[in-house]
């Protein structure tokens, strides 16, 4: 009788534990405990796939945008799929993002965009324990228990990468970052595109000569609204909504950076969406450690 209560127990458990899970999204970090799916690198802002789609858009549309991904809202997993156009103070061109993750050190009005170097936040799966200031008490002040991945997708050291939260706060900072993921073999080129990927670095660079980072601060969004995704940013992540042409009013707020080259909660649409998605595009592919080829 004992020993049926100790299973039955566990078994209980499990089951809460998986529930708990599933509640939050995302329990580990891709790349944190040996798996092989990590953030792809060239969903980077002004990665040459970024370019090379925002060319082909403007050339179908008429419209100078830059393309961007990342999370918005505060642990808001809900948003995951929407596409948002907005614009920046100090100006830039617009931006068109989406919603690609989401987690619980994000506010409200907070778009979290990943950007070469941008800071690994929560998680990390790019490099060993990096500095934790921050100027606020978010998770980035406090000592999570996944600071050094088992298999990071660079190979790299503690000093390289900048804050946790912000990656490196000033352009000149980015000549520390290491060029190009542990395992990749070849310089890769989008398909279609004359152009090869650039280097981490120049990613980094990219941010800030492009206009979505500023020296020692943060972009502010002045406003902008719910767009649906074009075509092109649903070839770059197979995500797709049933309510894509939903307006939403998008309200003032502040860009911030990120990569801490874990796979998205949108890898795990189970999890996190629900039939909020199409069937055929619910799932962003992730990347192997290389950074460049999908899973």
């Amino acid at each position: 009788m004992d020993f049926d209560r100790v299973v039955y127990f566990l078994f209980a458990t499990a089951i809460i534990a998986l529930f708990s899970a599933a509640q939050a999204g995302s329990s580990v970090c891709s790349g944190t405990q040996g798996e092989n799916e990590y953030r792809c690198v060239d969903w980077s802002f002004g990665s040459e796939l970024m370019a090379f789609k925002q060319y082909q858009y403007k050339q179908q549309t008429g419209q100078d945008v830059l393309f961007g991904v990342g999370s918005y809202g505060a642990q808001n997993n809900l948003n995951i799929g929407k596409c948002y156009k907005f614009n920046l103070n100090p100006p830039t061109k617009p931006i068109i993002a989406q919603v690609t993750n989401w987690g619980a050190e994000i506010s409200t009005n907070q778009f979290d965009m990943q950007m070469g170097g941008g800071g690994f936040g929560v998680w990390n799966a790019c490099s060993g324990p990096t500095d934790k200031t921050a100027s606020d008490n978010r998770p980035c002040n406090t000592n999570d228990y996944l600071d050094i991945a088992v298999r990071p997708q660079f190979v790299s050291g503690k000093s390289e990468w900048g804050r946790r939260c912000g990656g490196h706060i000033y352009r000149t900072g980015c000549r520390s970052l290491p060029k190009w993921p542990a395992t990749l073999e070849y310089r890769p080129r989008p398909a279609g595109s004359s152009t090869n990927e650039p280097n981490l670095r120049t990613l980094c660079k990219r941010s800030f000569d492009w206009g979505a980072r500023i020296n020692n601060g943060n972009k502010q969004i002045t406003g902008g609204q719910r767009v649906p995704c074009p075509q092109q940013f649903v070839e770059i992540t197979n995500l797709k909504r049933r309510d894509d042409s939903r307006y939403e009013q998008m309200p003032r707020g502040t860009l911030t950076s990120t990569m801490d080259c874990c796979s998205p909660a949108s890898a795990y649409p189970s999890v996190t969406m629900g039939n909020k998605l199409l069937p055929n595009r619910n799932r962003i592919r992730p990347c192997t450690r290389d950074g460049y080829t999908r899973v």
